[in-house]
């Protein structure tokens, strides 16, 4: 049986190639516009007659979308619903389920952060009051105030809701009017509307709106498609004092400096070099980019885990003010000077601080090059990449503090043995400035590579090899399943 729009779309087909025929051959008539118009009255004639002889199919293009438009997806605790133009990631779930556990850490500092401030102003007896117990899907009086950019379907900010204690309210953005529909009907699927608030704006403005001391969110989570520089500006002006942001990266070809170092340089400010080390290298260059927009408001940065997972890259950092210590991030800003023949490396600071008296520091341009013309080991030319991040790239403490959470609640995270291989390997990192990996250096100099378990059976050179940069950019780590990880200690 020949439906009712099947049939149209033939008479379409047929009538449109007679009439491209027609015109292609050079034959075509003035009256051609006139065909048409009568071959689509003649089609709705055909759909009414259709629809009169069988009233009970309806296959029309519109009932099939609103019957497909939405797909419903599950995670964690959260049910939502999102349209099928809007991609779901399952590989995203381990930045969403890492996202949770730090920001629950962070929400038990920040009531402690608010306990002490009432106590330094004798409110001693609002404290015991507003010092509730943390309770997930509840809005505390002094919870934290969550920002999260790029909502989409909202999947992000439910989950947040529903499984984050210590919350007061979650503002969840999206620039387009039917994504912020979509938003405000998973917030209203999952009984979230006295925590949760569906907004629809642009997520820079929205942020410079929120910039005043009194408006400013304690969390800022940034996850768009590509890069996240364009709204870097706005989001360190938007999260408080001791606030934490929470940027996503996507463009790793970009970052990783693969054919196209000048885009790199136009968003990031930065030149990538080509190295086994590019991973980290993307890493630094990110928050070197957040950090020189943080110091044009005398503020700065203190990362407290970076990550290059898969595709992306995740960073948690803490946003503090302060003009003397802003001042120090020429200090960890440098250079680095790369070998393409042999793959050595040297860094470059691009500033030298000296202490003078009392709490006062003296900042002098660095003396350089640390390198010379041509490679001592192999003769080749050195390549010039940065400027980049040369801090630390994680606070080892409060990543033990996130692990501890994850294997305190089992079943909750689906990720929870990838987010302790993850950050346990990052724990063990060293903080000099990237890194080398065993199985180039057997291949610079043409030698067969032993296995690392061979290598680590000798007591005698277990401590040697824990001071090995490896690092979690390899595969080893990714999968959480690094011989060097915690359990082997």
């Amino acid at each position: 049986m020949i439906s009712r729009w099947s049939l149209t779309q033939r008479v379409c087909d047929v009538s449109l190639k007679h009439m491209r025929l027609s015109r292609w051959s050079g034959i075509c008539r003035p009256n051609v516009l006139f065909n048409e118009k009568l071959i689509i009255s003649s089609l709705h004639n055909i759909s009414k007659r259709f629809m009169m002889d069988n009233p009970n199919q309806d296959d029309s293009p519109h009932a099939t979308v609103q019957a497909t438009q939405f797909q419903q997806v599950s995670e964690g605790k959260a049910t939502i619903v999102q349209p099928e133009s809007v991609f779901y990631n399952p590989v995203q779930q381990f930045n969403r389920d890492i996202t949770i556990a730090f920001i629950s850490e962070f929400a038990k500092d920040h009531l402690e952060h608010v306990k002490e401030q009432r106590l330094k102003k004798n409110e001693l007896d609002t404290v015991t009051d507003d010092m509730a117990e943390l309770v997930v899907g509840k809005s505390h009086p002094n919870g934290l105030r969550i920002l999260e950019g790029l909502g989409a379907s909202g999947l992000r900010s439910v989950r947040f809701g529903l499984e984050i204690p210590g919350v007061k309210k979650i503002v969840c953005n999206d620039f387009d009017k039917q994504a912020a529909e979509v938003i405000q009907r998973n917030i209203d699927r999952n009984n979230l509307q006295h925590l949760v608030e569906a907004s629809c704006a642009d997520a820079s403005m929205l942020m410079y709106q929120n910039k005043r001391f009194e408006d400013r969110f304690d969390v800022v989570d940034l996850d768009p498609y590509g890069t996240a520089v364009p709204f870097f500006d706005a989001a360190v002006q938007a999260v408080r004092d001791g606030g934490l942001l929470c940027v996503t990266c996507t463009d790793a070809a970009v970052l990783c400096g693969a054919n196209v170092p000048e885009k790199c340089f136009t968003m990031y400010g930065s030149m990538p070099v080509k190295s086994r080390f590019c991973h980290e290298m993307a890493l630094r260059v990110i928050l070197r980019c957040l950090e020189a927009h943080a110091s044009k408001y005398s503020r700065y940065i203190v990362p407290l885990a970076s990550l290059s997972v898969d595709f992306y890259f995740r960073i948690f950092v803490k946003v503090y003010t302060g003009q003397l210590k802003a001042k120090f991030s020429a200090a960890h800003t440098g250079m680095v000077y790369h070998c393409p023949g042999c793959g050595s490396f040297i860094t470059q600071p691009l500033s030298e601080v000296s202490a003078t008296k009392g709490d006062n520091y003296r900042f002098s341009a660095a003396k350089g090059p640390k390198v010379s013309e041509v490679c001592v080991h192999c003769g080749s030319h050195h390549r010039i990449g940065g400027p980049m991040y040369l801090g630390p790239l994680h606070d080892r403490g409060y990543m033990e503090r996130v692990i501890g959470h994850v294997l305190s609640e089992p079943g909750k995270f689906g990720t929870a043995k990838r987010i302790e291989g993850m950050l346990s390997m990052a724990g063990e990192e060293l903080d000099t400035p990237l890194y080398w990996e065993i199985d180039g250096l057997y291949q610079t100099v043409h030698c067969e590579p032993m296995k690392l378990v061979t290598i680590m059976l000798p007591s005698v050179l277990f401590p040697c090899l824990q001071k090995l940069p490896e690092n979690r950019c390899t595969k080893l780590c990714d999968l959480g399943h690094h011989p060097c990880s915690r359990q082997k200690q």
